[in-house]
């Protein structure tokens, strides 16, 4: 069963907080969470480390994250924190839902 979860307003250093208590909650009773960032929902630096590492959370938990759409409107703030650095196809997979270049 998966549980979906969805940020309209914003995820920022203000929510990061009770979001990464919200997540480790919501591991605890699903294998797989899909976080619903809409385009209009604002995220900061704070807020991609912690989907980050929610992510890697869940690899080395046996769980399951992902997107429910891919996050086109934050490809510029990836970029330049870094995160798309070395073209990771797990990052471009995970943020795009692009599959690798053959």
């Amino acid at each position: 069963m998966d549980k979906i979860l969805t940020s309209d307003a914003s995820i920022t250093l203000k929510q990061v907080y009770s979001l990464k208590e919200n997540l480790i909650s919501e591991f605890g009773n699903y294998n797989h969470i899909v976080v619903d960032i809409s385009d209009d929902c604002c995220v900061d630096l704070c807020g991609l480390q912690l989907i980050e590492s929610a992510r890697c959370y869940a690899t080395l938990t046996g769980k399951r994250l992902s997107l429910s759409r891919p996050a086109e409107h934050l490809r510029s703030l990836l970029n330049d924190a870094g995160f798309l650095a070395g073209g990771s196809s797990d990052a471009v997979s995970f943020w795009f839902h692009e599959e690798p270049a053959q």
